[in-house]
């Protein structure tokens, strides 16, 4: 391989690399309140190439949301190359888990208030407001609907591609359809609080039924639970209530699910376990993609790739790399070959043609410029 020769600040150094994976080290100032920065972090023996963005959101130079493949429906996956160039970011990266085969998010994605996909298995998540204020947690979505005087059923997951026995709601947030995820499902339509339609689905994948749009409405599906299809007949009223946990979240019109999270009020809280994920997405060593709060409520939002001579971060090791970087609080997100980090018209982290599509992701807006 060709040597790369550059120099580093803190302390000064010209450093000589000729291994294949070299990173040059860089700190560049992109725009108010944004930088890029790639170094290298070192976990014990191992260093890991970090390339990052950190971002300091503020109403009038730079917006945080987030971006989807679709923005239509909240099915449907594309490169975060695409959708960035598409949206006009100035930067962008990877965020939620979603199912590669029908291209359903697995976890929370609200914009602007709106659910696009709910919290799922009380996995960690992000939420924040238009001035870039932070918070992380392991996030759950308590709803129920009260059918009639008094009958009162749970919903598991709103706006979900993770579907369970029990009751699914689907607002517009979801698209201008739905369309059964299982076979057989009762599918009732919900105007205000009044069951409208009700009607049995045949295959998966088959079929559609229009949701009520702007707000008026929800669909809800039923799964392996016909006794509980009678309750909704057309005209019974029904009373929605619904509360995030914690309620904090509540506060933030904007919330991106991932897992597992990594780090709360400086120390590592790492439980995978709990939050519902396989044990080979725990055990393994791959790229990782993470967000993380400093002390003075900076962004760190970091891709982790192979580290020199090996393979990519264990989740132990992305939570003692965040921590590193200064992270108060730190959350996992969508890795291996989803962590893609875009900046400027490319990717900084990886070849294009390496990369995942995705279902959603994190746009950098910078604002107060022609």
């Amino acid at each position: 391989a060709t040597p790369q020769i550059w120099t580093a600040g803190n302390p000064n150094r010209v450093v000589i690399d000729n291994r294949r994976d070299a990173m040059v080290e860089r700190d560049i100032t992109w725009a108010p309140g944004l930088r890029w920065r790639q170094q290298y972090v070192s976990v014990g023996a191992h260093r890991f190439p970090v390339y990052m963005f950190v971002a300091q959101p503020n109403p009038a130079t730079l917006a945080l949301r987030p971006i989807h493949a679709n923005p239509n429906m909240a099915r449907g996956i594309e490169p975060i190359l695409t959708t960035a160039q598409r949206q006009q970011v100035a930067g962008a990266v990877n965020a939620g888990v979603f199912n590669r085969n029908n291209q359903l998010p697995l976890g929370a994605v609200r914009n602007a208030g709106q659910w696009i996909s709910g919290p799922i298995l009380g996995r960690g998540a992000m939420a924040w407001n238009d001035r870039g204020d932070l918070v992380m947690d392991r996030l759950a979505l308590s709803e129920s609907v009260t059918v009639g005087p008094s009958e009162s059923f749970s919903i598991l997951a709103v706006n979900s591609g993770y579907v369970q026995a029990g009751i699914g709601r689907y607002t517009d947030g979801w698209g201008a359809s739905y369309t059964p995820i299982v076979d057989n499902e009762i599918v009732v339509t919900v105007r205000d609080n009044q069951v409208t339609n009700r009607q049995t689905l045949g295959k998966a994948g088959t079929g559609s039924v229009p949701i009520p749009a702007d707000g008026e409405g929800y669909l809800l599906a039923l799964r392996s639970n016909r006794p509980a299809g009678e309750r909704f007949a057309p005209g019974t009223p029904v009373l929605l209530t619904s509360q995030s946990q914690p309620a904090i979240f509540e506060q933030y019109p904007n919330v991106v699910g991932g897992g597992p999270l990594l780090i709360r009020d400086r120390n590592i809280v790492l439980n995978p376990q709990l939050e519902g994920f396989s044990t080979n997405f725990i055990e393994g060593a791959a790229p990782r993609t993470a967000v993380g709060k400093t002390s003075d409520g900076t962004w760190i939002i970091a891709t982790v790739h192979d580290r020199v001579g090996g393979r990519g971060p264990t989740l132990s090791e992305t939570a003692k790399i965040m921590q590193q970087l200064g992270a108060v609080d730190a959350l996992n997100l969508d890795g291996g070959s989803s962590s893609s980090l875009y900046l400027g018209g490319q990717l900084l982290n990886r070849q294009p043609r390496t990369a995942a599509r995705v279902n959603n992701g994190i746009g950098l807006f910078v604002l107060g410029q022609e």
